[in-house]
């Protein structure tokens, strides 16, 4: 659920803390401003959900961020994750300092794939099992 919009965090599911602290998702572990309510406490995971930090997440769609809401590749981009973005600008609804990067990452694999390059793409040999857990 990560890289998509909208993100998982905070919808799909969340995080918790050692001390029982519900987080929108990982990336978000120890930001006061997204610690949300306590697994300990009765009702604490219906508290989280109706918190101002899951909420802010969840509102949160490329769409409504002004410079992803007209770019071609924002579905497949994801404006991505706030938690990333929170941490470096402080903010969750801006655009991300690596936009050029994964725009060119992603047009790049467009090209290939175009191109029937498939296997410059998806890596499916090289794998060798060590142990079969499940035998």
């Amino acid at each position: 659920m990560c890289d998509i919009t909208p993100c998982g965090g905070g919808r799909c599911f969340f995080s918790v803390a050692s001390d029982g602290s519900i987080y929108p998702c990982s990336e978000f572990l120890g930001i006061s401003d997204f610690r949300t309510s306590s697994v300990f406490r009765k009702g604490g995971v219906e508290e989280a959900v109706r918190s101002d930090g899951l909420r802010l997440v969840r509102s949160r769609w490329a769409e409504n961020i002004p410079v992803c809401a007209d770019c071609a590749i924002r579905n497949v981009c994801g404006a991505p994750c706030p938690g990333e973005l929170y941490s470096e600008k402080g903010t969750i609804l801006e655009r991300s300092p690596y936009c050029e990067f994964y725009e060119a990452i992603i047009r790049h694999a467009f090209m290939l794939i175009g191109e029937g390059e498939l296997k410059n793409l998806v890596r499916t040999d090289g794998y060798e099992y060590r142990f079969n857990m499940f035998s």
